[in-house]
């Protein structure tokens, strides 16, 4: 997989950066981190490849989460479906691959 250095998610660029293995808090078990308000990925530059492509996906979500807005039904306990959150998620990553050209 290739990550990429930008990634528009919805109509925002984020940054993919490597970073040194503290500033990804991976003290607290993480590998990578979002920084929602700064447009910011983080990822740990000292672990193997698929573990950083994992991480990628993992903090891509936490992008698409937010960008479906599921993050407010959470907090606002709205009960949501296993279906909607899956369905609201598909599309909000289905529009990064397209935008981002990485569906072939």
């Amino acid at each position: 997989m290739i990550i990429p250095k930008k990634l528009k998610i919805g109509g925002h660029i984020y940054s993919v950066e490597w970073t040194k293995p503290k500033d990804t808090e991976r003290r607290k078990g993480n590998w990578g981190i979002t920084l929602l308000e700064e447009k910011r990925i983080l990822i740990d530059r000292e672990m193997p490849q698929s573990q950083k492509e994992e991480t990628f996906i993992h903090e891509l979500l936490h992008c698409c989460f937010h960008q479906a807005s599921l993050n407010y039904d959470i907090d606002d306990k709205v009960e949501l479906t296993e279906e909607q959150v899956v369905s609201r998620l598909a599309n909000v990553l289905h529009q990064v691959l397209v935008d981002n050209k990485l569906l072939k």
